[in-house]
């Protein structure tokens, strides 16, 4: 019975990962699943912040969390600093581009007919022109016309970089979640069976045909167009609502400067040690948590209990990392570092916020891990009963297409996780730190509130300004 190890004498450690390669809830749901069957693991994905929540026992490292995220198709790597989700850039902006400027021509080609017989003339003429130049050259080498109009080999030739190159991370995250489809699946799907079949189309198309060849390119780059215009879009309010929390992380000490035996020397904020002397300058901010023992000085400190009015300080007063000297040279003696900090904890608690999921979010999550697989199966069911009535192959195959590109749960899964996070970094900002993500829905139904201040007040007067 001894040697039997209870739940409760398991110790356990946060470990906080951060996240690339997720598009919508269906790869939250699987990364959560890959991560809650390492052994004693709870995790928690939060698709905004691109982060991991992981409370795991002690014998687990974080590389054995990294690979068991690593084999489900996503990257992970150990979560080193609060900047790191601050400072993250891509270049979709660039993709996204490239993508209009191949996709235009396709759209105005596609929407105006009568454009069809001028632009044929044209080419038609630059190939006789191309093959004149290599008859002038001595080059035996003759390019013959198409079978098909050459207006359709045109918008093939320009929707073909767009859904194999520019929409290959779309493809390549498709074929990393076979087993667990996410909405990079029917984006591809949908993208790669519309071109396909335009292809198709124009090589078996016959001269003596009634009917021009059916292609479906725009459908393909416009789906294409629209996925990445949207991510962009994404990423742009998932900096934006990160950015309220950047005043938070900025007010972090890069570099110190400690007194040694002989001299003063500047050195990293990751060098400090406890114990350490350091120097504070008027208007420098408070390196780490510590005590004061020589010089007098008022702070601000704000950020921590909210009263703007400066503190007075002297010897033996205890400092927090992020207060702001205003007057007087300080000599501190270092009490905590890094993460220790108060300012460090403070900062954990919002992040923590950040990524653990209200009842709405679960919700969402729950639909979106079943919303996928049943699409597929919807496109599947789609195809078969419009063939199987005698519909021609072209229109069967169009319908299913159809069905596969106007499903997409990314609204679904980043909503909710958005709002929380613009919530809670707002309210961060304006130093009200929220603890979970669950008050913030209570506070709908909040009719009285009771509001009790430690200490002394500031002011010395209480004023009721407004309910919002």
């Amino acid at each position: 019975m001894s040697s039997v190890i209870t739940q409760n004498e398991i110790k356990s450690r946060q470990v906080d990962l951060h996240l690339t390669g997720m598009t919508c809830s269906s790869c939250v749901s699987t990364i959560e699943n890959a991560l809650n069957k390492v052994p004693g693991v709870k995790g928690v994905v939060n698709l905004a912040m691109e982060s991991a929540h992981v409370i795991a026992p002690t014998n687990i490292s974080e590389q054995d969390l990294i690979t068991a995220v690593s084999k489900v198709g996503y990257k992970a790597s150990a979560f080193k600093g609060e900047r790191e989700s601050f400072e993250k850039s891509n270049r979709l902006g660039v993709r996204v581009f490239l993508t209009l400027l191949l996709t235009a021509p396709v759209i105005l080609i596609s929407m105006f007919d009568s454009w069809h017989e001028q632009i044929d003339k044209q080419l038609s003429n630059s190939l006789d022109q191309v093959n004149n130049l290599f008859n002038n050259l001595g080059i035996s080498l003759v390019i013959g016309y198409p079978i098909a109009p050459i207006t359709t080999w045109l918008l093939i030739g320009l929707s073909v970089p767009v859904v194999i190159i520019l929409a290959w991370p779309i493809h390549r995250a498709a074929v990393k979640n076979l087993k667990n489809p996410t909405m990079d699946t029917l984006v591809s799907l949908g993208s790669l069976i519309a071109l396909g079949w335009s292809i198709y189309s124009a090589a078996t198309y016959q001269v003596d045909s009634k009917v021009m060849p059916l292609i479906y390119v725009e459908v393909s780059s416009v789906v294409v167009l629209f996925v990445m215009l949207g991510r962009y879009l994404e990423y742009r309010a998932k900096r934006k609502a990160k950015s309220a929390l950047s005043h938070l992380f900025k007010l972090a000490a890069t570099q110190v400067q400690v007194k040694r035996s002989d001299r003063n020397e500047m050195i990293p904020i990751d060098q400090l040690l406890v114990g350490d002397i350091f120097i504070v300058k008027p208007g420098e901010v408070i390196a780490t948590d510590g005590q004061v023992i020589s010089g007098f000085s008022t702070i601000n400190n704000a950020f921590l209990t909210g009263e703007v009015i400066p503190v007075e300080i002297s010897v033996n007063s205890l400092v927090y990392a992020g207060a702001i000297n205003n007057n007087g040279n300080l000599v501190v003696k270092a009490l905590r570092i890094g993460s220790d900090t108060e300012l460090a904890r403070i900062t954990r608690m919002v992040l923590a916020a950040q990524i653990e999921k209200a009842p709405a979010q679960q919700l969402a999550d729950r639909i979106s891990r079943v919303f996928v697989p049943v699409v597929l199966i919807l496109a599947i069911a789609t195809f078969l009963t419009w063939y199987l009535t005698g519909t021609e192959i072209a229109l069967s195959i169009t319908t299913a297409v159809s069905v596969l590109v106007i499903a997409c749960p990314c609204a679904l899964g980043l909503a909710t996780p958005i709002a929380l996070l613009v919530a809670s970094g707002k309210a961060a900002k304006s130093g009200i730190v929220i603890r979970s993500p669950r008050s913030i829905e209570k506070v709908v139904g909040i009719t009285d509130a009771v509001l009790i201040k430690l200490g002394r007040s500031q002011v010395g007067k209480w004023f009721y300004m407004r309910w919002f």
